[in-house]
């Protein structure tokens, strides 16, 4: 894995554990890459357990084990 993307994965996960419930959208503007970058790199971040997406919206996952997102169940 490159550094770039191992940085952006380190700030992807900082940027969660803040602002919990970030679409990807968000996540491409404020890392400027596409949309498609950032897809793979929540597939990858979600494989780890460190998050969960949620119809485009990334969970992560300490507050899904609490239960704490409003507005979301999760099974």
């Amino acid at each position: 894995m490159s550094g770039r993307k191992t940085d952006r994965l380190d700030r992807m996960r900082k940027m969660l554990m803040t602002e919990n419930g970030i679409t990807i959208r968000e996540f491409a503007g404020k890392l400027d890459v596409s949309e498609i970058t950032v897809r793979r790199d929540l597939k990858l971040l979600e494989k780890q357990g460190c998050l969960r997406l949620v119809n485009g919206v990334a969970i992560y996952h300490a507050a899904e084990k609490n239960g704490s997102v409003p507005g979301v169940q999760f099974k």
